[in-house]
């Protein structure tokens, strides 16, 4: 019920933002990415990136900007690993699939990391992913085996579409 909640909450914001499109989700995206990489490694170019952007939103938009992390935060907190974002970007226009964007669902995820089986029990486990998406196979690796129970897990995401790298970064 919870999880419903805070999907009508994140919904209800992209429509706030009263605008088209989906360059204002992209834009959220990287707000959202950079303010996380800020926080954890601060930098000058990423301080600079971040300061450009804060600048050319209106208080409005940085306003919702800002509610749309909360909830997303809210939302992963009171919900086990899954895709909270890949199902907003896929539903964000019709140029996702002559991208041969494709994102796997998270039962199938999990299904994936079932048969490749838990972490080694010392040492650190390696898992890449090229075509990261939106970080669903990492969130399904997750959700099977407790990050908390094997925390020597290392996760190498890639993806050519930055708006996807972002949205791995997040989750």
């Amino acid at each position: 019920m919870a999880s419903q909640h805070y999907e009508k909450e994140f919904s209800k914001a992209l429509l706030q933002l009263g605008q088209t499109g989906q360059a204002t989700f992209d834009d959220f995206l990287e707000f959202f990415a950079l303010s996380i990489r800020f926080i954890c490694t601060p930098d000058q170019p990423i301080a600079q990136r971040l300061h450009s952007i804060v600048v050319s939103l209106s208080q409005q938009t940085e306003d919702i900007y800002l509610s749309m992390m909360e909830t997303l935060m809210q939302w992963a907190k009171h919900t086990p690993p899954c895709d909270l974002l890949g199902p907003f970007f896929m539903n964000r226009g019709p140029k996702r699939k002559t991208n041969g964007q494709h994102f796997t669902p998270d039962e199938i995820c999990r299904l994936i990391a079932t048969l490749n089986g838990p972490p080694k029990p010392s040492g650190f486990t390696h898992i890449g992913d090229p075509a990261c998406g939106s970080g669903a196979m990492m969130l399904g690796y997750e959700y099977t085996y407790n990050h908390t129970k094997y925390p020597d897990v290392i996760y190498h995401l890639q993806d050519i579409d930055i708006r996807c790298v972002y949205m791995a970064y997040i989750h």
